[in-house]
């Protein structure tokens, strides 16, 4: 009995399948009072609050429109593509609450969906604008840490999403450049699942979203627009016994 029993415990141990557990999700349902989240943070050189030309925002605008800007004087007028509607993979798709970049330009116009304001050297110039989790998460004694989320961005070659982790509560923050370093060139919504070994049995782990707005001479909305954001672990499967070893 006892070579039975220990034959079932090897298996569980070494052949029964792995589960995700989720340690943490955030679909920004619950709009600007999400707390799970930090916007606008000086994080990696981010511009701290709303003051830059464009910002992190929180809402379910997606319908585009036209308004003007003054550059050097002068007014210019500009249109914002409507943003794409959410496959069904997202939570409360079509058209669900999601976090993204915002042009104050478009703002003022009465323009709320995700667009950004290129910089062009002249008039708008270089900047990052960052968002982060506003705490830890602990995978402690775990592995296979993975984040898990969906995105999309138009932007251009110097113009971009980028994702960062921290394993220090946020004091320091490192890029992550596999699969891409960058998420551009897509005006869909684009799923992404990372995992890195770096993240397992860390007690201090956050994630963050960097958008990179530096001179370009082409542009293309949308602005980097993130939902659904989860992260994982693996965790052995329950092992369930029906012939009375469980005692």
């Amino acid at each position: 009995m006892k070579r039975c029993i220990l034959a079932v415990l090897i298996w569980v141990l070494t052949m029964a399948p792995a589960l995700a557990e989720d340690l943490f999700f955030e679909d920004f349902a619950a709009g600007a009072a999400t707390t799970s989240f930090v916007l606008n943070t000086a994080d990696v050189g981010g511009v701290a609050g709303t003051a830059g030309s464009n910002y992190w925002l929180i809402n379910n605008s997606y319908a585009g429109g036209s308004g003007t800007v003054v550059c050097l004087g002068f007014p210019f007028s500009f249109t914002v593509a409507a943003t794409a509607a959410q496959p069904g993979g997202i939570s409360g798709s079509p058209m669900s609450p999601y976090l993204h970049i915002v042009s104050n330009a478009a703002v003022a116009s009465g323009i709320s969906n995700a667009s950004y304001m290129p910089a062009d050297g002249v008039c708008f110039f270089d900047s990052w604008h960052f968002a982060r989790m506003s705490a830890d998460i602990s995978t402690a004694g775990r592995t296979g840490t993975a984040l898990d989320f969906w995105w999309l961005c138009g932007g251009s070659a110097n113009a971009s999403g980028q994702v960062y982790y921290s394993l220090d509560s946020g004091t320091s923050w490192t890029l992550i450049t596999v699969p891409v370093s960058n998420y551009s060139f897509s005006a869909v919504w684009q799923h992404a699942v990372l995992s890195l070994p770096e993240w397992d049995n860390q007690p201090s782990l956050r994630f963050g979203f960097r958008f990179r707005n530096e001179t370009a001479s082409t542009a293309s909305d949308p602005g980097f627009g993130v939902d659904d954001v989860r992260v994982s672990v693996i965790a052995l499967a329950d092992a369930v016994f029906g012939n009375g070893f469980e005692n």
